[in-house]
This record gives C-alpha cells, structure tokens and sequence, in this order.
C-alpha cells in the first residue's frame, strides 16, 4: 500500500515534530520524486524478498519515500522556512540533474566520475570550490543514473525551476 506520508513518520507527527508546513512539503516532494522517477527505490523482487523474510513490507520502497523520509528526519528541527528551502534545493537539483545529463555520452559520466575520484583522493590540492562542485555533479549524476530521471515535470515546475536559475545567477 502506497500512503502519501510515508507511515515512519507518523510518529513525528504525531510528537509535533511535523507541522502541517513540513507535511505539505514532504507530500510535494514524494509526489515530484515518484513522478519523474523510472524506478523504485527497492525493485520488487527485493521487496518481496524483505516481506518473505520479516514478515512486512518494508516503508521505503519508491525514490519519493526515501527523499520524505530523509528530508523529514534530516531537517524536522529546522524552521519552516528552512525546511522548504531544503525541499526546493532538492527539486532544483533533481531538474538540473536532467538538464545536465540527459543526451549526454557514457564518456560525460565517465568524466564526472573520474573528476570527483581526482578530487576526492587530492582535496587538499584543489580549492573548496572545486571539490564541492565536483561532489555535487557526482550527486546529480548518481541522481539521474539511480532514478532513472524523466521529463515527466509539469510546466509549472519548469517555469519555477527557470525563476530559480535566474534568481540564483544575480
């Protein structure tokens, strides 16, 4: 059974530890994530395998469960305004990652890979900036090759994502 808020965190709710601001956000961001996700978090077969074992299904099966719960358990003491924040971040993140790599040769991800291994094994040759960027496309490669991202975003959410870009390069 598929719930909109994922049961693990009922008992945030339930604690006052969500409010109804961070509740929406984290059904927006379960809805966006399974939409434009082409795979689930847990393939079938090992859900199954979960369920045959413990005797129940395991709470975590789609991407948008994983980045609910995550989200909510990582950022529920924060304020709602920075909970939100978080919550756009990873939606622009999650359309810049198919901006970026969609069309691009297995060579692009290849270099992405290779880059953030360089960086990784020398940071202290490289500037912070240079490693956090590095890190960063790995996470939106890893993102896009994981989820299986596709274009499956809503006009809305393109014409936000458009404002964003544009508010963040002034």
């Amino acid at each position: 059974m598929e719930f909109i808020l994922n049961e693990q965190l009922i008992p945030m709710v339930n604690n006052g530890n969500l409010n109804i601001t961070k509740i929406q956000c984290l059904v927006i961001i379960k809805e966006f994530i399974d939409r434009i996700s082409d795979t689930k978090y847990l393939e079938d077969n090992v859900v199954d395998k979960i369920t045959e074992m413990h005797n129940t299904m395991p709470s975590v099966i789609t991407w948008g469960d994983y980045f609910q719960t995550e989200l909510a358990y990582d950022l529920q003491g924060e304020s709602d305004a920075d909970f939100i924040k978080a919550v756009e971040t990873v939606k622009y993140d999650i359309i810049s990652s198919y901006e970026i790599f969609t069309k691009k040769n297995e060579l692009f991800f290849e270099w992405v890979e290779y880059n953030y291994n360089e960086k990784e094994e020398k940071k202290d040759t490289f500037s912070r900036e240079e490693y956090e960027e590095a890190v960063h496309l790995n996470i939106l490669k890893d993102y896009y090759k994981s989820m299986k991202i596709k274009n499956n975003f809503s006009a809305a959410e393109l014409s936000w994502y458009n404002n964003f870009k544009e508010a963040m390069a002034v």
